[in-house]
């Protein structure tokens, strides 16, 4: 239902930071309704990015639905906590804009209840080796760098 949403705002934030511009300047390109070229690549990356690692999951797992409906439900989980740490680590660039809302009112009890989440999901050694726990740490310092 709304990934149009998160794909115009994928190809929003390609345009204006790649367009290598002043601070209000990209702000202006990213408020604009029109899709350029940097977008368009963006959102095509995004897909062949996506259709890749579906595939290879298939492709290494070999097939076994368990593991296979583990693993995609922590690729959301881990989507869903890059957002929680992108609110926690970031400041709104917007004054006026749609994430004012979210960014004013944080959901400060949804930081300690996904760490919580976390360590519940660790607790299924058949499906998580220590050599995944990098999967988790990649929303969190994703979240930080780009917050500098």
């Amino acid at each position: 239902m709304t990934k149009a949403f998160h794909l115009d705002g994928l190809a929003d934030t390609a345009d204006g930071f790649f367009s290598s511009r002043k601070r209000e300047r990209i702000l202006e390109i990213m408020h604009d309704s029109r899709v350029g070229t940097m977008g368009v690549l963006a959102m095509l990356f995004w897909g062949m990015i996506k259709f890749s690692a579906f595939a290879e999951l298939v492709v290494s797992r070999k097939a076994d639905p368990l593991t296979v409906a583990f693993i995609i439900f922590l690729m959301s989980f881990n989507g869903r906590c890059g957002m929680i740490f992108h609110l926690f680590f970031c400041r709104y660039a917007r004054e006026d804009g749609l994430g004012k809302l979210v960014f004013e009112k944080k959901p400060y009890l949804s930081l300690p209840v996904m760490i919580f989440c976390v360590f519940l999901i660790l607790l299924f050694p058949s499906f998580i080796t220590w050599n995944m726990l990098y999967i988790f740490l990649i929303p969190p310092v994703f979240a930080f760098f780009w917050s500098l």
